[in-house]
């Protein structure tokens, strides 16, 4: 099934969400972010108390300015090691389905909270 993304409104699939990703699910019905999006949504989730993109930009606590996250996120390596990540999550994206450049120009779009909400954690 073909819908929009909530967040960037382009066209992506829906389907069937394996119950092993632990990570970047389908979605199994017309609401649900684009691969691009979602990435996205993985490195700005404060779900365990801090972003990876807090992380990542490095702490500016000293008054000094944090790194620029998305000129990192177009090193190879960064792209390799999230790759890793997936295969980690058992992801239903592989990770030549993401489109960096698009990650990184739509990286400043506002989620709406009240209709993407970060995935329940199985307990």
């Amino acid at each position: 099934m073909i819908v929009h993304c909530q967040r960037c409104h382009v066209p992506c699939r829906a389907g069937a969400p394996d119950p092993k990703a632990r990570l970047l699910q389908e979605s199994a019905g017309p609401k649900g972010l684009c691969v691009n999006c979602a990435v996205t949504q993985f490195f700005k989730d404060e779900k365990y108390g801090i972003s990876l993109e807090h992380v990542m930009r490095g702490s500016d606590l000293d008054g000094k300015p944090g790194r620029e996250i998305t000129k990192s996120l177009l090193m190879p390596h960064v792209q390799e090691q999230f790759g890793a990540i997936l295969r980690a999550g058992f992801a239903q994206v592989a990770p030549t389905e993401i489109d960096w450049l698009e990650v990184v120009a739509n990286w400043d779009l506002p989620f709406d909270r009240r209709t993407i909400r970060p995935r329940k954690e199985k307990k």
